[in-house]
């Protein structure tokens, strides 16, 4: 597998998480706990899916299995979230 698809589609996954992650960062009103919050669960469903590939074996099937669920649903909202905000 050539390295420069990879890493540019891994670049471009990363701009548009970052994107929609600030834009959702400003809307949110919420102090400070709140927004510690909202970063925890940012990087929890932002790695659940690389997680699930990379140690899947070594998890419960359960828990992998959810990892798994959690990481491509939120690719999915990423998308539908992306489109809203650049329109």
């Amino acid at each position: 597998m050539k390295l420069f698809p990879v890493l540019s589609a891994l670049l471009l996954i990363l701009g548009a998480n970052f994107y929609v992650f600030y834009r959702l960062w400003v809307m949110l009103p919420v102090g400070v706990t709140g927004k510690v919050w909202f970063v925890t669960l940012g990087v929890a469903v932002l790695l659940s899916f690389v997680l699930a590939q990379v140690i899947g074996n070594n998890l419960p099937l359960p828990v992998t299995a959810i990892m798994y669920r959690v990481g491509t649903s939120w690719f999915f909202i990423l998308i539908y979230l992306l489109i809203l905000f650049l329109l």
